[in-house]
């Protein structure tokens, strides 16, 4: 729903002509306008902006809408509901993969986005940030009876999140 980010999604993905950056709008997890049928959907760093967990349900079912027999659907990068003792964890192991992986720079960059007056940080102020257990994936997978599994490794820079990869 953020006009930046969506520039900015559309100006890295411009080289791909097989990827196509479109603006939802209020009914965000309303997937029909999008013109598939698809075989792979890729949703990173999205639903923890979502306003509750249930919104997960609604856009996958929106994707089975969209997608070819067979497709695959990756809801990548959830964060864990953690107390502050696991979010501290979190940031050191973040921190210690972009050491070795020789990112740190960019993500103490980042971070300071998060800590100083930046759109980021005006946007997490009016949406808190969702955060997801295993077993609140668990259940929005019994619940719509999806062929998926939990995905504990991380697939971002940021260290310990949670990934859903779903079969159509």
């Amino acid at each position: 729903t953020s006009e930046r980010y969506l520039e900015i999604c559309a100006k890295r993905c411009e080289p791909f002509k097989n990827v196509t950056v479109q603006r939802l709008g209020e009914r965000y997890t309303d997937l029909s306008k999008c013109p598939g049928p698809f075989s792979r959907v890729l949703c990173v760093s999205v639903v923890q902006y979502y306003k509750q967990v249930a919104e997960i349900s609604d856009l996958v079912r929106s994707a089975r809408a969209i997608v070819r027999s067979g497709a695959r659907m990756l809801v990548a990068d959830l964060p864990r509901r953690r107390n502050i003792g696991g979010k501290l964890f979190d940031a050191l192991c973040t921190m210690g993969t972009a050491i070795r992986e020789g990112y740190a720079g960019t993500i103490l960059k980042d971070t300071a986005g998060v800590f100083r007056d930046s759109p980021y940080r005006t946007a997490a102020r009016q949406t808190p940030i969702l955060q997801f257990s295993p077993a609140d994936i668990a259940e929005i997978i019994r619940v719509d009876r999806m062929d998926a599994t939990v995905i504990s490794t991380s697939l971002s820079a940021v260290a310990n999140r949670l990934s859903l990869l779903i079969r159509f």
